[in-house]
């Protein structure tokens, strides 16, 4: 990785980092780790953008931070109802689903309701 630094961007690593630079910053179509250089202990992928890590938290730190990334859900839905033990019991098919309900704010005719969503959020296909 260090001899192909224009493919990478390193701008989230600690500054302490031998490979952190600020030269790609916010450059399309490079390279990014989500993780900023922390090790992942756990990734439970299930299919494309329907992910989740377990990453190792602050340095020093026994804790862990999750995180997932799904698509069609709301951030603070998935954040609140998505944790990584329930991917890892939709891969082990200790459940085939998981389903998350959503509230929000619509328009018909110029009229504005209150509309409650249930989501597939997780499955395996």
């Amino acid at each position: 990785m260090g001899r192909m630094t224009t493919l990478y961007d390193t701008s989230n690593y600690p500054a302490s980092h031998p490979l952190h630079s600020i030269a790609n910053k916010a450059t399309p179509g490079l390279f990014k780790d989500e993780t900023a250089g922390k090790p992942i202990q756990e990734f439970c992928g299930l299919r494309a953008k329907l992910y989740s890590l377990k990453v190792a938290g602050r340095e020093g730190s026994t804790s862990w931070i999750e995180k997932s990334a799904t698509a069609r859900t709301k951030r603070h839905i998935a954040k609140k109802e998505l944790t990584h033990d329930k991917f890892v019991q939709v891969l082990r098919e200790e459940k085939d689903t998981v389903v998350v309900k959503q509230n929000s704010i619509r328009s018909y005719c110029h009229r504005l309701f209150n509309v409650r969503k249930s989501w597939v959020a997780v499955r395996v296909v």
